[in-house]
């Protein structure tokens, strides 16, 4: 919603000098650039990791359309040295850790979990690439998916999460996928004492095996609804300088790639209260936090205003005779026109909401959309 402020914002600071592009560290790479990382990638510097050789290749293989970037082919943890990376079934899942498979069998599809063989790898610590200048400048946002090891990672990141981080998305599991592993509770409450708090959570829930055993008699959208345990989540983290450390300060680039990255997640309110407590600290100036103000305010006019309009075509539709026709043509042209897109299935992967988004209301639905 706000990606014409966020373009701006990230132009301020390539402005300047380029060493200020914002820095994004994608930890478990394997999947590319996230779609919302995508649409500023020419305004960013990418920093990503993954230790599994096969996808790693195939990583610097989709990266060869431009972009800033420094690629690495090795694991992050809490201490440098070596490990033995599991390699599972389905590549994604591959750990430090080995699967749970005592827990894991209970539900669907754990053949994914199977471990078909294992490598050694080398191990760093992100603190110890940084300050070795391997990374060549410093990390302003960290996304970590790597399958529980998430803590470690964050445990060997302390100097740069002390000094840098401005935000963090993250995987966690709740219920351990992987054998002690830690869990999300470990995790929260490292990050707090970084002055970090918790903007956001995407729940993933799975849905037991025993519900299979008569899966042919049961109503396919009826079991779609259904939650199932949850297992992970993935959560978002903004530093939040109320909370600060002592001997953490923010420097004028920091606060406007704060505030980049709030609108990019969707949170005008924690991004305009920080325009204003910089601005009266002099960490931004006048000028350009009233410009920023003055953007935000209007991208949520134009969407307040294309929701009205919604509303009022909808009311229209409602008492349209035929209007029951005119839907399923719609519907039917939809169809046609995004094959691609298929009904709700039964399946034993469900989550909710996606994080971020530039919802403007809250979002408390009750049940969780298709995985």
């Amino acid at each position: 919603m706000f990606l014409k402020t966020v373009k701006y914002v990230l132009n301020l600071l390539a402005s300047d000098e380029s060493s200020s592009l914002l820095t994004y560290c994608d930890v478990g790479a394997s999947g590319g650039l996230d779609s919302r990382w995508a649409q500023v990638k020419d305004r960013i510097y990418l920093v990503a990791f993954e230790p599994h050789l096969e996808s790693y290749e195939n990583l610097l293989e989709c990266s060869k359309d431009g972009g800033s970037a420094s690629f690495y082919n090795t694991a992050l943890l809490d201490q440098p040295g070596c490990k033995v990376l599991n390699l599972t079934r389905k590549s994604q899942l591959s750990s430090v850790y080995k699967p749970d498979m005592q827990f894991i069998r209970r539900f669907p599809d754990p053949d994914r979990y199977e471990v078909t063989s294992t490598a050694e790898v080398e191990v760093h610590t992100l603190d110890q690439l940084l300050t070795s200048g391997q990374i060549p400048r410093s990390v302003d946002f960290i996304k970590l998916d790597a399958q529980g090891a998430e803590y470690d990672i964050l445990r060997g990141a302390q100097g740069t999460l002390t000094h840098q981080v401005l935000g963090i998305e993250l995987e966690a599991e709740l219920n351990p996928t992987y054998q002690n592993q830690p869990l999300f509770a470990q995790i929260d409450d490292y990050l707090r004492g970084f002055g970090f708090r918790l903007f956001d959570l995407k729940r993933y829930f799975w849905k037991r095996q025993a519900l299979y055993v008569r899966s042919a008699e049961l109503d396919t959208r009826a079991v779609a609804q259904l939650k199932g345990q949850i297992i992970f989540v993935d959560a978002l983290y903004l530093l939040d300088p109320a909370y600060l450390p002592v001997e953490r300060g923010l420097s004028p680039k920091q606060a406007l790639k704060l505030v980049a990255i709030a609108l990019l997640y969707g949170y005008p309110d924690f991004a305009l209260e920080q325009l204003q407590a910089m601005t009266h600290m002099g960490l931004i100036d006048e000028a350009r936090a009233l410009r920023i103000q003055q953007s935000v305010l209007a991208q949520l006019a134009a969407t307040e205003s294309a929701r009205a309009a919604g509303s009022l075509a909808r009311g229209i539709l409602r008492r349209l005779p035929g209007r029951n026709h005119v839907a399923r043509l719609f519907h039917w042209l939809y169809r046609v026109c995004s094959p691609d897109v298929s009904m709700p299935s039964f399946t034993a992967y469900s989550s909710d909401h996606s994080l971020g988004g530039g919802e403007l209301l809250e979002q408390d639905e009750g049940r969780d959309r298709q995985a």
